[in-house]
């Protein structure tokens, strides 16, 4: 989950997080650059400053359409790999401490409940 919240604070985080780093660089300096081309800040700030047509007129709208497709799927990868490593890394365990510290007889009695 935090591997999600970190995507959405900024694309590449939780891919950072996760330890996908060569993914974390490509999302964040592809986040960073998008950012740049479509001057997002320089309209940002007119807008807090209550000048919005100045925001808008700045704004390079064919650039800033790619930030919701960057979050979201950077959100979304994070989330999906950190569930596939949960899984991978109980399924390691599992077989880790069975191999460990069962007993190669031991066999678990199935119950008569249904």
């Amino acid at each position: 989950m935090f591997a999600l919240v970190s995507s959405l604070l900024f694309p590449g985080l939780g891919h950072l997080y996760i330890h996908r780093i060569i993914e974390g660089f490509i999302f964040l300096s592809g986040t960073i650059l998008i950012i740049y081309m479509s001057n997002f800040l320089v309209a940002l700030q007119y807008t807090l400053l209550g000048s919005f047509t100045m925001g808008i007129s700045v704004l390079d709208p064919q650039w800033a359409l790619f930030l919701p497709s960057i979050y979201c799927f950077a959100a979304y990868e994070a989330y999906v790999l950190c569930v596939e490593c949960n899984k991978a890394f109980k399924k390691e365990q599992k077989q880790f401490l069975q191999k460990s510290f069962q007993f190669p007889n031991y066999q678990l009695l199935e119950s008569k409940e249904k």
